[in-house]
């Protein structure tokens, strides 16, 4: 009931899973998403289609971009089944419950007595690496930065829309970093996690140049702040 209160835009990707009244994007032809979302949640707008693919990032800043309603939050979450529903609303009721002036809520496969995480352990063991490497270049203090929901206030979001140039996978990253410079509050809450084997980074590849772009935009950030 909260979260009636409230008008919160999200994106869903992969599949066409959404939070509330949301742009939906998509990589499929126009008539057949409308079709499907239509008949499926008749709350929706019309969708906002990608024609090409240009990475998660730009999906979710786009969609984010073309919200249909005056939003107090967005959000965006995985699609691929990993995120039950249930988590997906409690973390809702937390923003909107907030009186955070500014917020950037993110999800987090932290154990907990609550919760319960199904993932292998090199997987486990490369997204520990990855957070201590992203805490450790934007001095953060988040135990799972690239977990697949998370909530944003919309005013905070349009005041970094023109910065945020990342398209890729750590997209993310960037809006955590850009949040801790300008003193937002960030809350981290732990969900159940359970790993779907469709997932589509490859650990090696993907990894590496993640790597390599988290360096990349320590210092584009730097340089851009300082300018300012």
């Amino acid at each position: 009931e909260a979260v009636k209160d409230k008008a919160i835009v999200g994106v869903g990707l992969g599949q066409a899973f959404v939070l509330s009244r949301a742009a939906f994007l998509a990589e499929t032809p126009r008539n057949t998403v409308h079709r499907w979302t239509s008949l499926c949640y008749a709350f929706l707008g019309d969708p906002v289609l990608n024609p090409h693919h240009h990475g998660k990032g730009y999906a979710v800043h786009t969609g984010w971009r073309h919200q249909p309603i005056a939003a107090d939050f967005l959000a965006f979450v995985d699609a691929d089944g990993s995120i039950a529903p249930a988590d997906i609303l409690r973390l809702l009721q937390l923003a909107v419950a907030s009186d955070a002036a500014q917020l950037l809520l993110i999800s987090s496969r932290k154990p907990s007595p609550t919760t319960v995480i199904r993932r292998r352990f090199l997987r486990r063991l490369l997204n520990r690496l990855f957070a201590h490497i992203v805490n450790f270049h934007f001095h953060l203090s988040v135990y799972d930065p690239q977990c697949g929901f998370k909530i944003i206030s919309a005013p905070y979001f349009a005041s970094i829309e023109p910065m945020l140039k990342e398209h890729g996978f750590i997209f993310d990253v960037e809006l955590l970093a850009h949040a801790k410079a300008d003193g937002v509050t960030l809350r981290e809450e732990p969900i159940n996690w359970v790993h779907m084997e469709h997932n589509r980074i490859h650990l090696v590849k993907d990894g590496i140049q993640m790597l390599f772009d988290v360096a990349r935009l320590r210092l584009r950030i730097a340089h851009e702040r300082s300018s300012r």
